[in-house]
């Protein structure tokens, strides 16, 4: 039994497939995702740190950790998490008809990232 992959011709000309989707989201899910954490997130106090210092942390800094969070899970739920049911698409076809390793890599993948 043959498989496809889908085929999309863009304005352009250009003919895409599927599959370079789906791995162009990951590599742009896993950038905005790291930008959104690291580059926008700051230097947060931590744990041992006094609480006024953590206060005034939050008071002059709030609204970029906020940004930062919000970055990161649009990247999560927008690109991570649909590269993932693709690669499981796309291992369920390498594997054959039972696909039972795709089926526990999403089961595990999609717990780990919620």
């Amino acid at each position: 039994m043959a498989t496809t992959v889908a085929q999309v011709r863009g304005a352009s000309g250009v003919s895409v497939s599927s599959n370079r989707v789906i791995g162009l989201m990951g590599i742009v899910g896993v950038l905005i995702f790291l930008v959104g954490i690291f580059g926008l997130g700051g230097d947060a106090p931590g744990v041992g740190d006094p609480v006024s210092e953590g206060r005034d942390w939050w008071a002059s800094n709030g609204q970029t950790y906020a940004t930062s969070d919000y970055v990161g899970m649009i990247s999560m739920i927008l690109l991570i998490f649909p590269f993932v049911i693709g690669m499981c698409g796309i291992l369920s076809r390498a594997e054959g008809p039972e696909a039972l390793g795709s089926r526990i890599a999403l089961g595990s993948s999609s717990s780990s990232l919620s």
